[in-house]
This record gives structure tokens, C-alpha cells and sequence, in this order.
């Protein structure tokens, strides 16, 4: 299966920017999608061999579990239109590609943070973030 998570868009600064007063929203669904998919997930894993004698319960586990995923696909999916790739749903970290310079970076970005504040290396994480300086 292919990664859904998928974004071609590469952004400036400014424009990363402009797009955080629709991400945020965009972003609180896909947190929300996330812990629901993880629920429906848990649900049927906690079931387990007991509803090999309850194939009702089955079915309704399975269905609450294919909706869950659908909800999560379609979230993401949002996030992505915002050309934003989704770094970690759950705690809504997201990354837009820039240049700085010559060289591809991440504009970072997390749920409940102002503005974007940061960028880092395409090949560095979180941990990597470094101030921005507008030349993003």
C-alpha cells in the first residue's frame, strides 16, 4: 500500500504562514481521527478471540474500525491539500517543504504553537529545529 501522506507542494515562509489559519482546524480533526482510529483498533484487539462466537459484535467492531480509518484517510488528507505533510498525527506535528537557500528543508509545525517559528534539515527531526530567520 502506498503512503497516503503525500505532499508535492514546496512553500515559502510567508505562504506556509498564510495557510496555518486553515491547517489548525485541519489539524485538531486529524488528532481527533487519529485517537478514534486508535480506539476502534484497541476495541477489536481487546475482543479477540472472543468474537470468533459473536459474529455481530465482529462485524460491528470491524465496521466501527473501517469507518475510523476512513475519518483518519480523509483528515490526513485535508492536512495534505494545505500542502502540509503530516510528521506525527498524533500530536499534530506537521512540516511544509521550503528552500532556504539551495537547499530543501522543513518548516516546521505544531498543534497549539502560534506561528511557524522553525525550521530543520529534511534528514533531522524535531529535535533538529532551528529558529527561522525569514529566508525561508
Amino acid at each position: 500500500m502506498s503512503d497516503p501522506n503525500v505532499v508535492t507542494e514546496i512553500v515559502d515562509l510567508a505562504e506556509a504562514r498564510r495557510r496555518l489559519p486553515e491547517l489548525r482546524p485541519r489539524v485538531a480533526l486529524l488528532m481527533d481521527a487519529t485517537q478514534g482510529l486508535k480506539r476502534a483498533h484497541l476495541r477489536l484487539q481487546k475482543a479477540g478471540v472472543a468474537l470468533a462466537n459473536d459474529p455481530d459484535r465482529l462485524e460491528r467492531l470491524t465496521r466501527d474500525r473501517r469507518a475510523a480509518e476512513e475519518r483518519f484517510r480523509l483528515a490526513l488528507a485535508g492536512v495534505n491539500e494545505l500542502g502540509a505533510y503530516v510528521k506525527d498525527p498524533e500530536v499534530g506535528l506537521i512540516d511544509f517543504y521550503a528552500w532556504r537557500g539551495d537547499e530543501m528543508v522543513f518548516l516546521c509545525w505544531k498543534h497549539g504553537e502560534e506561528d511557524i517559528v522553525a525550521w530543520h534539515p529534511i534528514d533531522e527531526g524535531f529535535a533538529g529545529r532551528r529558529p527561522v530567520d525569514g529566508d525561508a
